[in-house]
């Protein structure tokens, strides 16, 4: 609907400026308002049964992150550990950075977007463990510079579109 007032809109504005019309009545008209389609999300019954399913997966707490804070892929992609901190009374992150498309550290376009967020308990917990396990492998050669949270199984950023 939009695509043919925008050609009706051009069509007009066309014969004003050849003097064929003296307004254009298009251009005062604002756009027709398309209802978005709905987002699917998971149901509690089926984010229990995946993250039941999922305990020992490589992105288990990446998606266990994702579901319990509302973070966006590209904040959670872009998390160090630095952001965290997991001993507070409720723990917490401060989401500062994301990672862009290119796989570089990137501030949010707003500073509403640089927020603290309280964790969970069990994604604490889960987040404690992840650390853990990071650091033994860590002793092997790993990519991770940055400190990232989540990265691939060679320590390198995951690209956000993976995570989404």
């Amino acid at each position: 609907m939009n695509r043919m007032r925008e050609t009706l809109r051009s069509a007009l504005s066309t014969a004003v400026r050849q003097d064929r019309l003296i307004h254009n009545v298009a251009r005062y008209g604002g756009g027709v308002a398309t209802a978005r389609p709905p987002v699917d999300r998971f149901t509690d019954h089926e984010l229990a049964l995946l993250l039941k399913a999922a305990p020992d997966e490589h992105f288990f707490r990446l998606v266990l992150l994702l579901a319990r804070t509302g973070l966006r892929p590209g904040e959670a992609c872009g998390l160090r550990w630095r952001d965290l901190n997991l001993v507070s009374v409720p723990p917490r992150l401060t989401a500062v950075w994301q990672l862009d498309r290119w796989g570089e550290l990137a501030h949010p376009k707003t500073a509403a977007s640089r927020r603290t967020i309280p964790l969970r308990a069990e994604a604490a917990v889960e987040l404690d463990r992840w650390r853990h396990r990071q650091q033994q492998r860590s002793t092997r050669r790993s990519d991770n510079t940055r400190g990232l949270v989540f990265t691939t199984r060679r320590g390198r950023p995951i690209d956000q579109r993976n995570a989404a």
